[in-house]
């Protein structure tokens, strides 16, 4: 759990805005503050060592996760389908899965929800990616004056940019 203190002791001192008269003890309930934290958390530069200390916290949290990956789902083989061999269909907690792009419907300033611990998809993908994942899309979004129109996509290079990070 210190790694875990430490992310939510610089979240704080971050914002001096949030006062907490007294922390969480137990380690779901410090889980559930770091992700309020992170979720309210604007795209802004960070210390490289809180990027590197919520990397390993979030790797170690993963490992404690059943994984999916991509091989383990089944395509839709019985199917008029032209690429029925390459299409799966999965249900689940999709920060579970082990693959190499989401397609998100995120809102249109594209840096995923700010609500705390709310049950939306783009708040789940962008807690369990950690706040690289906002500051990356910051950097595409401000490119597009942070307006994604309805129904559109980001460009195929800022996808490859951002699965390369």
């Amino acid at each position: 759990m210190e790694k875990l203190d430490f992310l939510i002791d610089y979240l704080l001192k971050e914002n001096k805005e949030i006062k907490i008269e007294k922390l969480p003890e137990n380690e779901d309930e410090k889980k559930k503050l770091y992700r309020s934290l992170c979720n309210i958390r604007e795209a802004k530069p960070i210390d490289e060592k809180y990027i590197k200390i919520e990397n390993e916290f979030l790797q170690e949290e993963l490992k404690k996760k059943n994984v999916t990956k991509v091989d383990d789902i089944e395509t839709i083989k019985e199917s008029n389908l032209q690429n029925k061999d390459k299409i799966c269909l999965w249900q689940g907690d999709i920060t579970k899965l082990e693959i190499d792009s989401i397609v998100n419907a995120a809102n249109s300033r594209g840096l995923g929800c700010f609500i705390p611990c709310h049950k939306c998809i783009d708040n789940q993908i962008n807690t369990f990616a950690g706040v690289g994942l906002r500051l990356e899309c910051n950097e595409i979004m401000k490119k597009k004056d942070y307006n994604l129109k309805t129904g559109k996509q980001l460009l195929q290079k800022d996808i490859i940019y951002l699965l390369n990070m």
